[in-house]
């Protein structure tokens, strides 16, 4: 493949080499179509045939969002495809010509024609008028069906309503419920707590009365044994005094 490209532009260059500006690929393609290069042509004529924008894409898109609408959504993907390719690749009503279509459609599948004085047998104007009112009735009846319905509908989506609204406040009221209790219990805890408190102040007082009383108690014998100690010297001193005086 390589070497059938070299050998085009070699050939391209020594037969059109003053005029390569205005060079068509017709006239290349058909002055080298025997040269050994037919591989190379075959393969530029498919790149020919790529389409260098996606401009068909967006039409086809903008084509199909115009068919396809809110009121045409229950169209089939192959319905759908159908009426594009009819719409994109036909020509336009002012270039179309329907007479090849009726020709073919004149001609049956059993290869007979088609009746085209055909008629239909006449129906009187009063029963079309009949027909037409009992069609009225009939829309008239299914329409107040379904008002009755719609109402009932209505109602039963406010009796759903109201329910569920008293089925809300009950359920705030038993939250309120259980909030308030769990803020006695809070209160009771917190009290409770406090009395605990308060004992272990108590007792922490009593303690420290305890071990004052035990303090001064320990003071008084210290000062009782200090006394007896001092009565015993006086009264050693008082022995010594008179021993000496009856001396």
């Amino acid at each position: 493949m390589v070497s059938e490209w070299q050998l085009m532009k070699s050939l391209t260059y020594k037969r059109f080499g003053s005029c390569l500006a205005h060079l068509a690929w017709e006239t290349v393609n058909s002055s080298f179509g025997q040269n050994g290069i037919q591989n190379i042509l075959g393969l530029i004529e498919l790149l020919k045939s790529l389409p260098p924008t996606s401009v068909l894409n967006e039409t086809a898109f903008n084509q199909m969002k115009l068919i396809k609408t809110d009121r045409r959504h229950r169209l089939s993907a192959q319905h759908l495809n159908d009426i594009m390719l009819v719409k994109i690749e036909s020509s336009s009503i002012q270039d179309f010509d329907p007479t090849p279509s009726i020709n073919k459609w004149m001609v049956t599948p059993s290869a007979q024609g088609r009746r085209t004085n055909y008629t239909r047998d006449t129906v009187e104007e009063s029963d079309i008028i009949t027909v037409i009112a009992e069609k009225e009735v009939e829309r008239e009846r299914q329409y107040m069906e379904r008002e009755v319905e719609g109402e009932r509908g209505v109602e039963e989506e406010r009796e759903v309503e109201s329910e569920r609204g008293v089925e809300s406040e009950r359920g705030v009221e038993s939250e309120r419920e259980v909030e308030q209790e769990r803020e006695v219990e809070s209160e009771r805890e917190v009290e409770s707590e406090r009395g605990v408190e308060q004992e272990r102040e108590v007792e922490s007082e009593r303690g420290v009365e305890s071990e004052r009383g035990v303090e001064q108690e320990s003071e008084e014998d210290s000062e009782c044994e200090q006394n007896e100690k001092e009565n015993e010297r006086r009264i050693n001193e008082l022995v010594a005094e008179i021993e000496m005086e009856y001396n």
